[in-house]
Parts: structure tokens; C-alpha cells; sequence
């Protein structure tokens, strides 16, 4: 037995141990399909096609218990499965069942089934409080309609998925109120399975422990980019809809996988268009699974109204397209967005991705869009997310460099911000020092392999240097009250680059690079005292200087004209 496959078989055993999903299988009634039941409607008040992929997602654990073990801990994931009795030639668009959940306040929730191949169906649900829930079926099939149940929802330790802070709105936060600093990292194949790139399962789980170590806790992927993996492809057939359970249960196993190592997934529904620019030049191994080439629109708020019932009980969030402005309109995406949060009773975070326009601004303001902005920017780092910052939410810039990524494999690497380490981190420091996030990502990860010389190498040598000084940023933040700074910059004075972020008179935390001189901070207080530290953003050490006491203005000098950061901390019983 390889290494590879010794480490497989232990971690299957570990996580046998600790994985938990209710999973109750009820049997279908024997009666006729075509009885007359009422069937749910679409938002426009049509008549539904059948929609049956849908479950309720959230932190399901994969290995099934008995059914006898009736508790679930609060945001862990009840499964249970049905069987339908009608005879359809595709259940995926012919049948329609909706379970409404009843928490021990009386209050309800609502979340499609899904189909899961052959005449099984299944709803997932992640619930969010305490006590007694109960549930019960409503569907156009026989087997389906009326099934009813209940069960306990005891405490856990689970911190459940993430939303906005509403006291802290431009941050975010677990459903227990544990407070959220996205480190995320991008990989839009990672779902998916390729032989020629050496992405399968295995290397899967060896880049998502790799990444856990290092403290990611945020990974974007596209679902439908892949095109098959081990359960097979995700539509057999995409212009009949002709799903294929298979793919979407390993789709399953790989969420898991990720929610076991505290990592939120935002899941891509599908690029919009994948034959315009570079894309034309991809040697895809699947058809074309896009927006662009679903049958219609009904096709597409079905395929998303099924995701949202599978995946939403895990922790994960949604985009309604990747380079949603290269095919489709507003309204098309608008209409996506809404279905995805009407299917959703978890309320998970919803956004969209920009094309050539570099931001999405435009649905800062909608009551599905959860972020002020999800950049693909790669200039004007720091302004564009202060900018952003105006709608009041989370601003996120989710593609600005690939570090070392050479896609023509000529040996120059052709993505801005890449280049270097210094480049990367320079840009990292500038979206973070203006109160926002950034997921980053490496040439021989982001896109399972392709479009970067080599195989998919999660421990490509290459990128170590990244590696540790991402992690320093994410260290330093998650050090303080991160969510209390603002960004402050007009305190500075000085040579070079200087951003501030600050809890004005309690912390202060300064940005430079380029200075040949001190930098001056205004800290409009002659009466504080401040413990002042030195911080290296190459090797994450602090190095404490002497304090200041007591004059309004501090003289900062660093070292040299490479990037430094120094954090300035109110010393208690100073000024009070």
C-alpha cells in the first residue's frame, strides 16, 4: 500500500468516527402517482416542472447511523430518504416536493427534496436551534406527499455556517456568533476528477489537509466546471437535463470533506459563458456545461433551486455565475439569485462574479446579495474595495493574482500581482489595510492543474514562500479585534506607500512600504500611552519598540523601504 493511500484509508477511519447524518429510509406508498395532488408552484405562478434535486444542505456528515440514534446537534445535518411511487422518464424535472420544517419555536422553513437516482429522494437540514423540530412532505407524487416526522435538536459545539455580523457589517461571523476572517483561496476545478492532471480524490483530500494546516477556512470552486469526476458526469445530457446522481454524490463527499476541516465553500452554480476568449482554447473533457448552453431559463432556476436543496445544510455559500456579464442579462441573473434564496432556508451567502467590468457594485443593494462588492480586480487594490465599502457589507476581492501562473507554459508568468512574492504580498496588504478580504490562489492549484505547466501539485515547492506570508497576514488579523478597525488613512503622513486601519484612541494598525523617512500617525490624543510593535510581513515576528507616551503625533521609522507594519495598542489605565 502507497503512502497516498495508507494516509486515505486512516483519515476514512478517523472521520468514520466522528461524521454524523440522520438517515431514515421510508419506503413509498404503492399508490398512483397521477392522483390528483396539488403541485407546487414556480415564482411567477406557473405550474413547476418537477423539481427533485433539491435537499437541504448544511454540515451533513457522511456516515449514516441506525435510525434509532433520533438526535441531531444543533447545525449538524439531518438526512432522511424517501422513495417516489409514480414511474417517470426523468424525475429530476417531472416531480415536485417541498418539506417544511417546524423549529420549537413554531416558526417554519421551507426546502426542496432532491432526486438521488432511481426512485430515491432525500432532504437535508441544518437546524439552528434547540429543542423539538418536526417536518412533514408536500409533493405531485403519491409516495412522496404526506410523509411527516420529527426529531430532537440537541446542543454541540458546532459553530455552524457564516453570515454578515450585523454589528460589525462589513465582517463576517459563524451562525454562533464566533467571529469569521476569511482566508480563502481559490481552486475551480477541485470538485472534479482529471487523469492527465493527476486530480482525483486523493490529491483532493491532500491539498484540502494542506491548505487546512495553513489556516484556509474559505474555498471557491466551480460545481459544474469539472464535468465528471469518480461518480460520474454532471449531466449526462445537459439540454434534456439528464442528471447524473453519481457525480453530485462525490460532489457531496468532497463538500464534507471540507466542512470537516472548517472550511466554508462557496460553490460557483456555472460560468455564464465557457466559449468566449481564452476559454476557447481549453481542451474540455465534457461538453460545454454553462449557462449559456442550459435549454432555457426554467432549466436554470431548476439546476439552481437543486442546489440549493442539496447544499445548503453544509456550510457553504452560492454565486449565481462566474463572469456573470459574458453571456445572459441582469434580470437572467437576478432571477437565479432568487431562486437560490427562496430554496434556502439557511440563509446562506449568495454573490456573483464579475467578467471584464471588474466589479459587481450594481447588486451591492439587492436583499439577495450578501457582499458590497466580489471584485475580480486586478489595479487600484486598495481604492476599489474603500469604495466598496459604501453599500455598508462585506467586500471581498475574489480573484487579484495566481501566484506564478503561466498559462501559455513559455516560462513567464503572464497574471498581474504574480510575479513575485513581493508583488502578491504587496497586493494581499493593500486589499486587507482598506477593511477587506482577499482569496488568493497558485498557478499549480487554482485550476486543478490546467492551464500552469505540470500536474495539479497542491506541494509544489514553488509556492511555499506564499504560503508563509499569507499565513502571517491571516495570523496578525485574527491576533486583534480585527472587526473593530476602520480604515483611517488620512491619520499618516509620510514617504511612500502608508495605509492605517484603527479603533481610533484603542488600536492602531499602520501599513508602509517605499519610505526612506518616518512615517507620522495623528492620534488626536495627547493623553494616551500606546505600546508600539514592529511587525515583519515576510517572516510574521514582532519586534517591540518603546512606548509612546503622551504627545498627539507618533514618529514611525522603518527599517529599510520594504513593507513594515506596526500595531499601536492603548495601554490601559493611560488617558482614563
Amino acid at each position: 500500500m502507497s503512502h497516498l493511500q495508507h494516509n486515505k484509508v486512516l483519515k476514512s477511519v478517523l472521520c468514520s468516527m466522528v461524521k454524523l447524518v440522520l438517515c431514515v429510509t421510508v419506503l413509498g406508498c404503492n399508490r398512483d402517482a397521477e392522483s390528483s395532488l396539488p403541485s407546487p408552484s414556480t415564482l411567477d405562478g406557473t405550474q413547476a416542472t418537477p423539481l427533485q434535486d433539491e435537499t437541504l444542505p448544511g454540515l451533513k456528515l457522511p456516515s449514516k447511523v441506525d435510525a434509532d440514534i433520533t438526535s441531531v446537534p444543533r447545525f449538524a445535518v439531518f438526512e432522511q430518504t424517501f422513495e417516489h411511487s409514480g414511474n417517470y422518464s426523468n424525475p429530476y424535472q417531472q416531480v415536485n416536493a417541498i418539506a417544511t420544517f417546524t423549529n420549537p419555536q413554531g416558526n417554519t422553513a421551507s426546502i426542496p427534496l432532491f432526486w438521488d437516482g432511481d426512485r430515491q429522494w432525500k432532504v437535508r437540514f441544518s437546524p439552528d436551534l434547540e429543542g423539538n423540530w418536526s417536518w412533514t412532505v408536500r409533493s405531485n407524487d403519491a409516495g412522496l406527499d404526506g410523509q411527516t416526522g420529527s426529531f430532537p435538536t440537541i446542543a454541540s459545539t458546532a459553530k455552524g455556517g457564516i453570515q454578515t455580523w450585523q454589528d460589525f457589517p462589513y465582517h463576517l461571523q459563524h451562525q454562533d456568533g464566533t467571529p469569521f476572517w476569511l482566508f480563502g483561496e481559490t481552486s475551480w476545478r477541485i470538485l472534479g476528477s482529471d487523469p492527465s492532471e493527476e486530480l482525483d480524490r486523493d490529491s483532493f483530500e491532500e491539498y484540502v489537509d494542506r491548505r487546512a494546516s495553513q489556516g484556509f477556512n474559505f474555498i471557491h470552486t466551480n460545481v459544474l466546471l469539472p464535468g465528471e469526476n469518480e461518480g460520474g458526469t454532471a449531466f449526462r445530457n445537459l439540454r434534456n437535463e439528464q442528471l447524473d446522481p453519481g457525480y453530485w454524490q462525490e460532489v457531496d463527499a468532497r463538500i464534507e470533506y471540507m466542512n470537516q476541516r472548517n472550511m466554508t465553500v462557496m460553490l460557483f452554480l456555472a460560468w455564464a459563458d465557457l466559449e468566449t476568449g481564452w476559454r476557447r482554447q481549453l481542451p474540455w473533457r465534457t461538453p460545454q456545461l454553462d449557462w449559456r448552453n442550459f435549454p432555457n431559463q426554467p432549466a436554470r432556476l431548476r439546476y439552481a433551486r437543486y442546489l440549493a436543496a442539496r447544499y445548503s445544510a453544509y456550510n457553504v455559500g452560492f454565486s449565481v455565475a462566474g463572469e456573470w456579464d459574458e453571456f445572459g442579462d441582469r434580470v437572467m441573473h437576478e432571477e437565479i439569485a432568487l431562486a437560490l434564496q427562496e430554496a434556502d432556508p439557511h440563509d446562506r451567502p449568495i454573490t456573483i462574479h464579475p467578467g471584464a467590468v471588474a466589479s459587481v457594485t450594481e447588486f451591492a443593494n439587492e436583499p439577495w446579495m450578501t457582499f458590497g462588492d466580489y471584485q475580480q480586480a486586478y489595479n487600484r487594490l486598495h481604492d476599489r474595495i474603500l469604495e466598496a465599502r459604501v453599500h455598508e457589507k462585506p467586500v471581498i476581492n475574489s480573484e487579484y493574482a495566481y501566484y506564478l501562473r503561466d498559462q501559455n507554459e513559455d516560462g513567464e508568468v503572464d497574471k498581474p500581482n504574480s510575479s513575485t512574492l513581493e508583488e502578491i504580498r504587496y497586493a494581499s496588504w493593500d486589499i486587507v489595510m482598506a477593511g477587506g478580504y482577499f482569496i488568493t490562489g497558485w498557478g499549480s492549484t487554482y485550476f486543478g492543474g490546467g492551464r500552469n505547466p505540470g500536474p495539479f501539485a497542491p506541494d509544489d515547492p514553488r509556492n511555499v514562500g506564499w504560503e508563509e506570508n499569507a499565513q502571517h497576514i491571516r495570523d496578525f488579523f485574527t491576533a486583534l479585534d480585527w472587526w473593530t478597525l476602520e480604515p483611517n488613512s488620512q491619520l499618516l503622513s509620510g514617504a511612500g506607500t502608508h495605509y492605517a486601519l484603527a479603533d481610533v484612541g484603542r488600536q492602531y494598525v499602520i501599513y508602509t512600504r517605499g519610505a526612506d523617512a518616518s512615517i507620522a500617525l495623528n492620534l488626536e490624543n495627547a493623553n494616551q500611552s500606546y505600546t508600539v510593535k514592529q511587525f515583519d510581513p515576510r517572516t510574521g515576528t514582532y519586534t517591540t519598540l518603546a512606548d509612546h507616551e503622551d504627545s498627539t503625533v507618533v514618529m514611525l521609522q522603518p527599517p529599510d523601504r520594504q513593507d513594515w507594519v506596526f500595531l499601536l495598542e492603548h495601554k490601559l489605565g493611560s488617558g482614563e
